[in-house]
């Protein structure tokens, strides 16, 4: 049976993306339109809507039609898409909250069902279960099981409910401020980026944006001087012998590990006598790096193993999965006896590398920082990025000087303190930042 196309009542559309018309109006123009399209007996489509455009691309008039009587129109839309052309994310969004409207429509039908048979409404809903997802059977290669309504509307997608509920946020945040969001929407439809990675960089522009209000009123008060620019030319004003441990992490590439040798001869000038610095570093340049600072005239003491944690780094021209890091440890002259043992194996935690991609985690600062330091004595971070030395820093009493010579990096430690003050409060635990352990060394037990 063919009426024509214009008698076809097209509403409301799940689909957005049509896909490659062109090439579907070739090919119908080539073999013909081998399946008709679908609709109601009031003419209104059911599926098809692409073939009818592929078909009015091409100047036909009049479309063959199958006509289908279905109690909800848009339920046949989905079995149409599913079989065929997928659903761009956007597009599983819309088809969710249809769903997931009709689950609960479903329900508030089941509970007044139970209401008027005085019955039990658990009961009913048993009795009259299905895998019917808004009344909709979908097909049963898809294996749709029963169980929770969102999990039964993930498996329709083929993904976990988490990774379609982060696709749903996504959404309504380019939904409710398209100026700010509607770009990282149409990157994910284009298949441009991951979901996993559209939820992150969701997450950091939010977060960015909710903490770029600056810390009120001047950092002095806690006791941590921030300095803007090269470290070797910033460094200048920090006073010689004046410093009592460096913890530092410079940029790990290959062109950056001449600044080790400048790294050094700071350590040589601004470190007190005994005094030590611990800096993480790149495996493949250790040898380099050791040779930068014994020429400075430090003493190699110990090298500290980082356990790291979560998804691991590779180096693929060494065929290395990198499960830890080092921290070189090295003084100035000849350090006294420790006040406590120092374990060289720290199990780190995973980092959330959101307000900067170098982000570290403060457990190993606070190792460090624990043993050698005691409260009011000066720490320097001469590349101190998101701020994890910082945040440490304010936690155990401790001064700190913070130079990078990315003005963004400040901004983003400034962001780090403000979103742990802010987790503290509302946790009701402290104002002072967090962290996980609360012994104190024996030197600072002494100091007190």
């Amino acid at each position: 049976m063919k009426i024509p196309i214009d008698k076809i009542c097209i509403g409301p559309r799940y689909r957005r993306d049509l896909g490659d018309i062109e090439g579907l109006s070739k090919d119908i123009r080539e073999n013909g339109l081998l399946q008709p399209v679908t609709v109601d007996e009031h003419y209104t489509l059911i599926c098809g809507y692409r073939r009818i455009e592929a078909c009015k691309l091409i100047d036909i008039k009049e479309i063959p039609i199958h006509v289908l009587n279905l109690e909800d129109i848009h339920s046949g839309e989905l079995s149409e898409n599913t079989m065929r052309k997928n659903f761009t994310f956007s597009e599983m969004v819309k088809v969710k909250k249809y769903l997931a409207q009709k689950e609960r429509e479903a329900a508030l039908e089941r509970q007044e069902q139970g209401r008027k048979l005085g019955g039990s409404v658990h009961n009913l809903s048993r009795k009259n279960s299905s895998n019917k997802l808004g009344g909709f059977s979908p097909p049963s290669n898809y294996g749709i099981s029963k169980g929770k309504t969102r999990d039964r509307l993930a498996q329709y997608f083929d993904m976990s409910y988490k990774t379609l509920d982060n696709i749903e946020k996504i959404y309504d945040a380019a939904k409710h401020e398209p100026q700010r969001y509607g770009s990282l929407m149409d990157e994910l439809d284009g298949g441009r980026i991951k979901p996993h990675k559209a939820f992150k960089e969701l997450q950091i522009r939010r977060m960015k944006e909710e903490l770029s209000v600056q810390i009120s009123g001047d950092l002095e008060h806690e006791n941590i001087e921030l300095l803007e620019g090269d470290f070797r030319d910033v460094s200048k004003l920090i006073a010689d012998n004046s410093i009592d441990l460096i913890f530092t992490d410079p940029p790990y590439d290959e062109k950056s590990v001449p600044l080790y040798q400048d790294l050094a001869n700071l350590a040589m000038r601004v470190l007190k006598d005994k005094a030590s610095i611990i800096t993480y570093v790149p495996n493949t340049f250790i040898p380099n790096i050791m040779n930068y600072m014994i020429r400075a005239g430090l003493k190699y003491w110990w090298t500290i193993a980082v356990k790291l944690e979560g998804s691991f780094a590779r180096q693929y021209q060494r065929q290395i999965s990198i499960k830890w890091k080092p921290l070189l440890w090295f003084t100035k002259g000849q350090r006294l006896a420790l006040p406590n043992f120092m374990s060289d194996l720290i199990n780190s935690n995973r980092p959330e590398k959101v307000l900067h991609d170098w982000e570290q985690s403060t457990v190993e600062a606070e190792h460090i920082f624990r043993i050698l330091t005691v409260e009011n004595q000066k720490v320097l971070d001469p590349f101190v990025g998101a701020g994890s030395t910082a945040i440490v820093a304010i936690n155990l009493k401790r001064k700190l000087i913070g130079i990078d010579i990315d003005p963004k990096a400040l901004n983003s430690l400034r962001a780090n303190i403000q979103k742990s003050r802010k987790t503290l409060r509302e946790d009701g635990k402290s104002d002072d930042i967090y962290l996980p352990s609360t012994k104190q060394s024996k030197m600072e037990q002494r100091e007190k």
